[in-house]
């Protein structure tokens, strides 16, 4: 399912998966809910794109009478055991992983009926300026409703069975971050843009569970959030593919080079200066 403003999508992807026009909705953004600085101009204006979901998923569920609905972003890799009915039963209205004291993280994200839409709705009129993770760590901070899915930062005994969600930090640690936002180097095993793993936290597979190791503590990994886009993870072969990057991570592999992010880099970056010129030439 895709909410899409694009009115050009072709009969190929209409058929791959159901569309929904925005103007179907019939949405009304809340004041000063937009991007105004310089943000506006990477990739097709991304950091709206992550925040509108916020509004547009419970407006979603309202025109299609949806009660609950479980939104998982479409670079997150999921366990083929991935717990759907420990998270079915929930009852609270919200429930995501948090990053930080600050953020939480859409990775995973269960909405749960009326009160879980209206928490997402009132919160992007409350908050119209801040980012979608900022949102989601307002609400953590400020509504009794909200569940913090067990992540790396809280990582508590037996929650949900010892499942554990990952909001970015794990799949940054094996993976990296996207290459494209580093002219298409790879840095891998160390402090990622969310920051670092705890240093007590260890990572290894067994046959096909994949186990975070905190203290002695085992509990089994739900999902990774590949913001690399490391492909070979969504194929039969993901296991292999995980045992490769643990075993790099045991040699102390930790950079490699993307010739594709590098040059479409290149191409992003020759176009902001293109850009800057033409603002310049018009002043």
């Amino acid at each position: 399912m895709v909410i899409t403003d694009n009115e050009n999508l072709s009969d190929e992807s209409r058929n791959t998966y159901e569309t929904v026009k925005i103007k179907d909705l019939n949405i009304s953004w809340p004041t000063g809910f937009e991007i105004t600085d310089k943000r506006v101009n990477f990739r097709d204006n991304f950091w709206f794109s992550t925040k509108a979901r916020l509004f547009l998923i419970p407006k979603f569920m309202e025109y299609y009478k949806l009660e609950k609905v479980l939104h998982i972003e479409n670079d997150v890799w999921i366990h083929p055991e991935f717990p759907f009915q420990l998270l079915n039963d929930l009852r609270h209205s919200l429930a995501y992983p948090r990053v930080d004291e600050l953020r939480g993280i859409a990775s995973v994200l269960l909405i749960n009926g009326e009160s879980g839409r209206k928490l997402l709705t009132d919160a992007c009129v409350r908050w119209p300026d801040l980012t979608d993770m900022q949102i989601l760590g307002q609400l953590l901070a400020n509504q009794q409703d909200v569940f913090s899915l067990p992540s790396t930062f809280s990582n508590e005994k037996n929650v949900l069975d010892n499942w554990i969600f990952d909001g970015a930090k794990i799949g940054m640690y094996l993976f990296g971050s996207d290459p494209k936002n580093s002219l298409g180097v790879i840095k891998r095993f160390k402090q990622s843009p969310m920051g670092a793993l705890d240093s007590p936290l260890g990572l290894q597979s067994y046959k096909e569970t994949v186990w975070l190791i905190n203290e002695g503590i085992f509990k089994r990994v739900a999902n990774l959030h590949l913001h690399s886009k490391t492909l070979g993870m969504y194929n039969k072969n993901w296991l292999l593919i995980l045992n490769r990057q643990l075993k790099k991570n045991k040699m102390n592999l930790s950079y490699s080079f993307s010739l594709h992010a590098f040059l479409f880099s290149f191409r992003e970056l020759t176009c902001r200066i293109l850009r800057g010129i033409k603002v310049k030439s018009k002043n």
